[in-house]
C-alpha cells in the first residue's frame, strides 16, 4: 500500500502527539519541558529520541499556542459583537424560566445579563441573574435591552439625581471641615463589635471628614 506525503506528515503528527500526552511536554521559551512521571527517569534510548523529535515537538506545541490563540480571540470578538448586538436592540433577550417553589424566576445568560445588571435591571442571586419582575410585568417573556433602557429610565435618574445631592452634601462637609479646621459628621451607623475583648455585641460607629480631606472613623462599645 502507498503512502502519501501527507500521510506520513499525519502519522508523525500523531507520534508526536503521543509523546506529548505521555511526558507532560510542556514548552518553556525555547526549551521543552517533559515529565517521565512519579519515580521514574527516562532511558538513553527516550532522552535520544526527544533530541531528534525536539523540533517537531517545539513545532506542534507552537500550532496548538496559534490555535488557541485564534480560537480564543474568536470567542472574544463574537463576544464583543453579541454585547453591541444586544445593546443595539438586534437581538431580543429571551430569559430562561426556573421554578422556585412555583414561583417562576427568570434567568438572563451571559452578554444579556451584563446589559440588563448594569441598568439595575436584573441582579445576581445565588449562581444565576434574575431579571426584575417588574421588567416581565411590563414588557413579557421577551423583550430588547432598548425598551428595558426606556422602562427604567425615570427610576434611573431619580437614584442618579439622588446620589448627586448626597455627594454634594457630603464634599460641602468636607469644605467646612477644611474651613473650621475640625472634624464634620459625615454618617454614623450600629454594626457587630469588631473587638472579641470587650464584652458588648454592638458598636456605635461614627465617620468623620477630616480637615486634610481624609476620612476617620471612631468607634464607641456599647454595654
Amino acid at each position: 500500500m502507498k503512502t502519501t506525503k501527507q500521510d506520513n506528515e499525519m502519522a508523525t503528527r500523531e507520534e508526536i502527539s503521543e509523546m506529548i500526552a505521555k511526558y507532560h511536554i510542556e514548552r518553556r521559551g525555547d526549551q521543552l519541558a517533559i515529565f517521565p512521571g512519579r519515580g521514574k527517569a527516562f532511558t538513553e534510548e527516550e532522552k535520544k529520541l526527544f533530541q531528534r523529535m525536539k523540533p517537531e515537538i517545539m513545532a506542534e506545541l507552537l500550532r496548538r499556542e496559534k490555535e488557541a490563540a485564534e480560537k480564543k480571540a474568536a470567542e472574544e470578538a463574537a463576544r464583543i459583537e453579541e454585547a453591541r448586538a444586544i445593546r443595539a436592540g438586534e437581538i431580543v433577550i429571551k430569559p430562561t424560566v426556573e421554578d422556585y417553589d412555583g414561583i417562576p424566576l427568570y434567568i438572563a445568560h451571559g452578554e444579556a445579563a451584563k446589559a440588563l445588571k448594569e441598568i439595575g435591571a436584573a441582579k445576581d442571586v445565588a449562581y444565576s441573574t434574575q431579571v426584575n419582575w417588574e421588567i416581565i410585568k411590563a414588557l413579557g417573556k421577551e423583550f430588547t435591552f432598548p425598551q428595558v433602557v426606556e422602562l427604567t429610565r425615570p427610576a434611573r435618574e431619580t437614584k442618579e439625581a439622588e446620589q448627586r445631592v448626597r455627594e454634594e452634601e457630603r464634599q460641602a462637609k468636607f469644605a467646612e471641615a477644611k474651613r473650621t479646621g475640625q472634624k464634620v459628621l459625615l454618617r454614623s451607623w450600629c454594626e457587630d463589635c469588631n473587638d472579641p475583648r470587650e464584652e458588648c455585641s454592638l458598636d456605635h460607629v461614627t465617620e468623620y471628614a477630616m480637615p486634610d480631606g481624609t476620612t476617620k472613623i471612631e468607634r464607641q462599645h456599647t454595654w
